[in-house]
């Protein structure tokens, strides 16, 4: 007992002495933050964004309304081996009990988006700071960022209307302090517009690298975002008042789109869901 005993100290001592050397060794891959403040790493951060924007995890997918629209909208079904198996998509798809706080697929869709908005605003708030001269592709990218950024918001205002509103100059200390309703419904439609109106006017027509948007493709979402935002409608969902201003928008757009973007529709549709044919020109 008493050589178990010595023992047992050793090792405490040993193990102790180990910790302590651990916990002085400095973290290794971690970078300053004044360290990114130059072009070629807000290029990284930007590409970052885009990154996070693309990841489809089945049940933290970005953009992909397979679940919350198709499912929920009655065209498709959740499938499985029963309703227990990835059981939240049965509880979307029957509208039983979908609160955030019992359901971490649907907390999962709030995060997802608010992560790829974090990393946009991130490189949003480095741009800033720099001139054309040392950057001349700032407007560019700064347009890139912002259509980024009404992408993720254009999802989260179709699947809950109100979504707590945040930019690149809301501090991070006040993040959790911005409610779902400090905006209107058609205010809300604004800053969405507002974004894809920049990025229309700010993105080249055509880009070199797959993937970055286009102005054509900023001026399809803008046409897209007018039309929903042209059905004004009261608390209860009622439309009470049709924008034809707006609408008169939209036909323009679209003309715009067709007769100059270069692209046309898919012959056959499935053609949209087969990998082969994926950014496909």
């Amino acid at each position: 007992m008493k050589n178990f005993k010595i023992l047992s100290i050793i090792l405490i001592l040993i193990l102790t002495l180990s910790c302590e050397k651990q916990l002085d060794q400095k973290p290794q891959g971690v970078i300053s933050d004044s360290d990114l403040n130059t072009p070629d790493k807000v290029e990284k951060l930007i590409n970052a964004a885009y990154s996070f924007v693309g990841q489809n995890h089945f049940n933290k997918q970005m953009g992909m309304p397979y679940e919350e629209g198709s499912v929920r909208g009655g065209e498709a079904y959740k499938g499985g081996s029963g309703t227990n198996d990835n059981a939240e998509r049965n509880l979307w798809e029957t509208f039983t009990y979908m609160q955030p706080t019992t359901s971490s697929d649907l907390d999962a869709l709030w995060w997802v988006h608010y992560v790829a908005v974090g990393r946009i605003h991130d490189a949003l708030r480095r741009i800033k700071n720099f001139t054309e001269a040392d950057y001349p592709l700032k407007n560019q990218r700064i347009a890139e960022l912002r259509f980024l950024r009404a992408h993720v918001y254009m999802y989260m205002k179709l699947n809950f209307k109100f979504f707590p509103y945040i930019d690149e100059d809301t501090p991070i200390d006040q993040y959790d302090k911005i409610s779902n309703d400090e905006l209107s419904n058609q205010q809300l439609w604004d800053k969405l517009i507002e974004d894809f109106r920049f990025a229309s006017t700010n993105l080249p027509p055509t880009q070199s690298q797959v993937g970055r948007p286009t102005q054509f493709a900023a001026k399809a979402y803008l046409a897209k975002t007018l039309l929903f935002s042209a059905y004004e409608q009261d608390e209860k969902n009622n439309v009470v008042n049709i924008n034809n201003a707006k609408l008169t928008e939209v036909a323009s757009l679209c003309k715009d789109v067709i007769d100059n973007a270069g692209k046309s529709l898919s012959p056959d549709f499935a053609q949209n869901f087969l990998c082969e044919y994926e950014n496909v020109v």
